[in-house]
This record gives structure tokens, C-alpha cells and sequence, in this order.
């Protein structure tokens, strides 16, 4: 069974009950799960069912131990992001120290700015046997621009006391105006 670690964590107990011996094999992506399910008669794949193509067959449905997973989806693009339009949000990948309190002191910085965190979603270390070195990692969105001033000096603050920060983007907040 080829899969996304985050698929075979929600399916494990579907796994063990319905196929306990098959082996689970962690692959980057979903898409590479297919792909190897397709080239392997004798393999399969968890993946929506929108990969049923190409002679893949949906061999069982509603394979997920708890409520189904949302996804979330994000417009991407190279080059800069928008200009600052008064009404922004940002998101951050940070990463965070796998102890007591880690999270806490990586989001210290944040509490310190005055700038408003509208989601923190904290994700784990990947492997189950974790070592001291390895860190999760948190998703933060904030109101405000990348280029603001008060989000700028977070930003460098962040990075001058050792935490490792991505900005992923800066956008114009939704609202229902915008939809």
C-alpha cells in the first residue's frame, strides 16, 4: 500500500482491520502513490478517487478512521506577491521544537508584535520515532503584509532569535465582498 504519510495516519485503523498484511510504504505525494499502485498489479494506493483513471479501479470507499480530511487549496505563483493593500493576511510556515512549550516559544515573538494571528495549525514531526533534532511545524496566518513594517520587524525578530520561518504568501484578506 502506497500512500502519503498523512493518509496511511488517517487509515491505519482501516488497514489493519481489512488488510493486516499488506505493508505500508511512505511516499512523497499522493500523485507518486498512484504512479507506483499503476506500475504494480499486486500494489495499491490510498488517494481520492479522482485517481481511479488509467486503469486504476476503486478498490474501497471511505477508508478514513475519523471525519473526512478537508483540504485546503492555495493559488500559487513565482515572482513577488501582490503590493500591500491596506487589508492583507500573510502566512508563515515556521518550524517548532518537538517538546513541552515548543510551540509556546516559537509564537512568543507573535504575542510581542500586536499583530493579530487568525489560525495556528501545528503538524507533528513526520515520523513516529522522533529524534531531538526534529521539528514540527506550524502554519500561522497573520493580518498583514509581508512588506508592513510591523510584519517585516516580526519577521526579522523571528529569524534573529533562531526560528526557522517561510513566508508562504501575502494576500488580500477574503471577505464576502471579494467572493
Amino acid at each position: 500500500m502506497f500512500a502519503h504519510p498523512h493518509a496511511l495516519a488517517r487509515c491505519r485503523g482501516f488497514l489493519a482491520q481489512r488488510l493486516p498484511s499488506a505493508a505500508a510504504v511512505e511516499v512523497e505525494s499522493t500523485a507518486r502513490a498512484v504512479r507506483l499502485a499503476a506500475e504494480d498489479a499486486l500494489a495499491a494506493a490510498l488517494a481520492p478517487e479522482l485517481a481511479a483513471k488509467d486503469g486504476l479501479r476503486v478498490a474501497a470507499r471511505a477508508v478514513s478512521d475519523g471525519e473526512p480530511a478537508q483540504a485546503r487549496f492555495l493559488a500559487v505563483a513565482r515572482g513577488e506577491p501582490p503590493p500591500p493593500s491596506g487589508r492583507d493576511k500573510t502566512t508563515l510556515l515556521i518550524a517548532v521544537a518537538d517538546a513541552p512549550g515548543g510551540l509556546g516559544r516559537a509564537l512568543a515573538p507573535f504575542a510581542d508584535s500586536g499583530l493579530n494571528l487568525s489560525r495556528i495549525e501545528s503538524c507533528p514531526p513526520r515520523r513516529a520515532a522522533r529524534r531531538a533534532w526534529e521539528r514540527g511545524y506550524a502554519f500561522v496566518d497573520l493580518d498583514g503584509h509581508a512588506a508592513d513594517p510591523q510584519v517585516a520587524a516580526l519577521l526579522t525578530r523571528l529569524r534573529d532569535e533562531g526560528v526557522l520561518v517561510r513566508v508562504l504568501g501575502s494576500y488580500p484578506r477574503w471577505t464576502e465582498t471579494t467572493a
